[in-house]
């Protein structure tokens, strides 16, 4: 019980504070909108590289296991972004070390195949947040 208590607590705090960054603001404001021709992202103050890298690419880490649905339904239950993308790999965009993800699924019997981090381009971002926008 106390381990649940404490991931439940984990959770709820990594999702508090990412609500509050600069960036998770720029994702929210972007969201569902497009923008025709080039775009320029100016920013200024203390926050602008945060929000201009949000905006630029997020970093993910791709996985894959022998039980890729147990797999994603655990991830899920952890951590506040995954999705399974077209490679078939499980994405995690929570920020996040891979060493803890691989922990997190041995303690609960999954062995992880292959493991990477990586960034998505500015096209792919925006593509996500209009999917997300359009709920699929």
């Amino acid at each position: 019980m106390n381990r649940k208590l404490r991931h439940d607590a984990e959770k709820a705090a990594y999702t508090a504070i990412n609500a509050v960054m600069p960036e998770g603001a720029v994702r929210r404001a972007l969201l569902g909108k497009r923008f025709p021709g080039r775009v320029f992202l100016i920013a200024a103050g203390k926050a602008a590289p945060r929000m201009a890298l949000e905006a630029s690419c997020r970093t993910y880490i791709a996985l894959k296991t022998g039980d890729m649905a147990r797999t994603k339904r655990l991830l899920q239950s952890r951590y506040a972004h995954v999705e399974a993308d077209e490679g078939g790999y499980l994405r995690i965009y929570d920020i996040v070390p891979s060493q803890e993800v691989v922990r997190f699924l041995y303690e609960n019997e999954i062995v992880t195949g292959e493991i990477k981090s990586a960034k998505i381009n500015l096209e792919e971002y925006y593509i996500d947040l209009m999917r997300e926008k359009e709920g699929r």
